[in-house]
């Protein structure tokens, strides 16, 4: 088992109940239609210590590491092409079922997903989670997420004072990056920069175009990365 502690006073209440209930809605929902793989890290139970204000979210413990960790392995080995489709295939099955549900993630990057001991993917940390409102949306007032991940529509409205919309255009986007990520072994925008000013990022991620992705993968999976990331 894992666990995952959590502030629980007033101010947090609300965001831990929140994660707590999209983890077991997407979870009931995904078994009911398919009962043979969960694509989700399992909760197992959840406990509050109101007095000290935390709480615990009790978890299926994934032995494969996460998926950060697999890109920084395929770096010093080289690229597995068959296992980097596989990954792509699952991850992309996974998101599409929580979007079935009306979940968007919100903060999908490699290190929130997991991999089992057979090397099977599994969604973790819906902290930033959210039920979609009508219109196949939700609204917030303020930007959240990885900056790296972050959709370039989504930093053009934080400019601006008004209501940011999240819709699932911005777990696609995020997908889409860590899908060129996993087949180059960089981030599009970031490349071998380890750190860049946020501004940078924003600004390359709004204007520039990511460079092509290596010739050895298929045409068509890398027009569907493209296709992703398309502005």
């Amino acid at each position: 088992m894992a666990w995952k502690e959590m502030k629980y006073d007033k101010y947090k209440k609300e965001t831990v109940d929140n994660e707590v209930r999209i983890i077991r809605d997407a979870c009931s929902y995904i078994l009911n239609q398919s009962p043979s793989f969960l694509p989700i890290v399992e909760p197992l139970g959840f406990f509050a210590e109101e007095q000290e204000a935390k709480a615990y979210l009790v978890m299926e413990y994934c032995e494969g590491g996460d998926l950060q960790k697999y890109i920084q392995d395929m770096k010093k080995s080289g690229s597995l092409i068959s296992k980097a489709l596989s990954f792509i295939e699952q991850l992309l099955s996974s998101v599409n079922q929580i979007h079935e549900n009306n979940i968007i993630h919100g903060d999908l990057k490699p290190q929130n997903i997991l991999l089992s001991k057979d090397k099977k993917i599994k969604l973790a940390d819906f902290g930033l989670a959210q039920k979609l409102q009508a219109g196949n949306q939700y609204k917030t007032s303020h930007l959240a997420g990885t900056m790296n991940f972050i959709a370039p529509e989504l930093f053009q409205i934080a400019d601006e004072p008004q209501i940011i919309i999240y819709k699932i255009s911005a777990d696609i986007w995020a997908c889409g990056i860590i899908l060129y990520e996993l087949l180059s072994q960089q981030h599009p925008f970031l490349l071998n920069q380890i750190d860049i000013p946020d501004e940078e990022l924003k600004r390359r991620v709004i204007n520039d175009e990511p460079p092509e992705l290596p010739s050895q993968y298929p045409e068509s999976m890398t027009n569907l990365i493209k296709s992703m990331l398309i502005k």
